[in-house]
C-alpha cells in the first residue's frame, strides 16, 4: 500500500516523500521509504484507505507516531501515536479508481 511519509524537522521544516506500507497493526507500520529516517523522529503517514464510505468517497487514514525501530533491510518500524479518518479532498479522488 502506498502512502505519504511527513518528517517534522527542527520544529518548522517538513520533509515530504513516498513510502510504502509493509505491514499495519493496531499500534505500529512497517514502512520502506527513501527518505533518511531516525530512530526517536516524530512522523506523519497518510495513506488511501482501501474502504470507501456507503456513497463511494474514498477515506484517508492520518497516523501520527515516531519511528521506534530501523531494520538492516530497509525496513522501519513506526508507533502510532494517536490516528484520524478523513474523506479525501475532492481534488485527490480522481487519483483511486472507483
Amino acid at each position: 500500500m502506498e502512502a505519504t511519509l511527513i518528517l517534522r524537522r527542527r520544529r518548522m521544516l517538513h520533509v515530504t516523500g513516498p513510502a510504502r506500507v509493509v505491514n499495519i497493526s493496531s499500534r505500529g507500520v512497517a514502512i520502506t521509504s527513501e527518505l533518511n529516517l531516525y530512530l526517536g523522529e516524530a512522523v506523519t503517514l497518510i495513506l488511501d484507505w482501501p474502504a470507501r464510505l456507503d456513497n463511494g468517497c474514498p477515506l484517508r487514514m492520518k497516523m501520527s507516531g515516531k519511528i521506534v525501530r530501523m531494520g538492516e533491510n530497509g525496513v522501519s518500524a513506526i508507533e502510532i501515536i494517536g490516528y484520524e479518518m478523513r474523506v479525501a479532498r475532492r481534488e485527490d479522488r480522481h487519483l483511486r479508481p472507483a
